[in-house]
Order: C-alpha cells, then sequence, then structure tokens
C-alpha cells in the first residue's frame, strides 16, 4: 500500500511538472498621453503593444465611464457598460483570432477632471481602468495649459 501510494504521489509530480502554462497575452508597451485644458477638459490619447499569445475572443479595453469621443486607431469604437459601473467597454473585436504583437492607438476625452478642493486645484484622472492584460512598461505624459507654480502632490491609488 505505501508503494503505491508514493507512486501515485510521484506520477502526480510528474504530471505537474509537464503541464504547459499559458498566458493569455500581455501589454508591452502603454504610453499615456494626456493633455489639460484651461477649462478642464482632456483629451488622453494611449498607445499600447498588446501581445497575444492565444487568439482572442470578444475583446474589451475599459474606460473611465464619462470618455466620450472614443476612437481606435482612427475609427469610432462601439462601446458596452461594464458591470461595475466605473467604466466602459470599448469593443476591440477586430482582434479575434489575431495572436502576436498588435498595436492600438486609442483616443478618447474626458470633461471635469479638475475640480477647486480648499482652494487648490485638484486634477484627478483615471489611468488604467481594469485592463484584463498586465502591462511592463508604462509612461506618462500630461501637458498642462500653463506653468506650474508651488509645488504639486500626487498620489494613487
Amino acid at each position: 500500500m505505501r508503494h503505491i501510494r508514493r507512486l501515485i504521489i510521484l506520477a502526480m509530480c510528474v504530471l505537474m511538472l509537464s503541464t504547459l502554462v499559458y498566458a493569455d497575452g500581455t501589454t508591452k508597451n502603454y504610453k499615456n498621453n494626456t493633455t489639460i485644458t484651461a477649462t478642464g477638459m482632456c483629451s488622453v490619447n494611449l498607445m499600447l503593444t498588446v501581445s497575444l499569445d492565444e487568439p482572442a475572443d470578444h475583446l474589451t479595453f475599459p474606460l473611465p465611464k464619462d470618455a466620450r469621443n472614443i476612437s481606435v486607431n482612427g475609427t469610432s469604437v462601439r462601446t458596452y457598460d461594464s458591470t461595475g459601473g466605473s467604466t466602459i467597454l470599448a469593443d476591440l473585436s477586430d482582434l479575434d483570432g489575431i495572436t502576436g504583437d498588435y498595436t492600438l492607438n486609442i483616443s478618447y476625452n474626458l470633461g471635469g477632471v479638475l475640480q477647486t478642493v480648499d482652494k487648490k486645484l485638484m486634477l484627478e484622472l483615471p489611468i488604467l481602468s481594469g485592463f484584463e492584460y498586465p502591462v511592463q512598461y508604462l509612461e506618462f505624459y500630461i501637458t498642462f495649459p500653463g506653468e506650474i507654480s508651488g509645488n504639486p502632490s500626487f498620489s494613487s491609488s
């Protein structure tokens, strides 16, 4: 009985070691260029390279709920409400069935990102909203309508 138990444990170990694990994909590069106007409007341009190990099926990209004028690679796209309610999902079904590296250029506008709190100007800008592929490299650029005076602080959650 002992030998049979050891044999079963050995067989299970060999099976676990020989099982291949595939990652669905990763985001190799994610570049965010954001421009803020004096009126608090915001123009966001994302450029990301997604590496798909397996063919995607019904791929979407989450964006802030109040994103407007959304385009992917220069073309307007359909959006769907997410179940969580804080994002909308841009339809990337053009990638269905594709594997390898694919570059996306996503543009959208946000309003009301500047607020005054305790006589201080506050910028609240969602950068990542839950894309399902992990990001390996992120660049974030922001352009303000004028010079920054004082010492700005940054927080992230």
